[in-house]
């Protein structure tokens, strides 16, 4: 019944995949840059970028893997995406060209 009502008041449901598609779309979204992320988010994004999980990045960065999981859902906010794999694609898209790649 709620279901009913819903439609005839003109609301639309749209699968996940739509609803991320008109996100992205957006303007602003995925506009972040290199600097708005923290140097230890940084690191981090290095090493996901070598395929390092993030009891991996713990280990590596000698911080605590939920201290790794805090850094990881900032960059994802700040990059404006909903996962590693986006995060990356976004994270190579702003280094393209530059040649920057470091572990400090």
């Amino acid at each position: 019944m709620d279901f009913a009502i819903s439609i005839k008041q003109g609301m639309h449901f749209s699968s996940a995949h739509e609803q991320h598609a008109r996100i992205l779309e957006r303007p602003g979204t995925n506009n972040a840059q290199p600097s708005s992320l923290t140097d230890r988010e940084i690191q981090v994004m290095e090493w996901i970028s070598e395929g390092k999980t993030n009891g991996e990045i713990a280990s590596i960065l000698a911080i605590s893997h939920n201290t790794v999981k805090f850094h990881v859902q900032n960059i994802l906010n700040k990059l404006n995406v909903f996962n590693r794999i986006q995060a990356l694609s976004a994270w190579q898209r702003m280094h393209q060209g530059r040649g920057e790649h470091h572990h400090d």
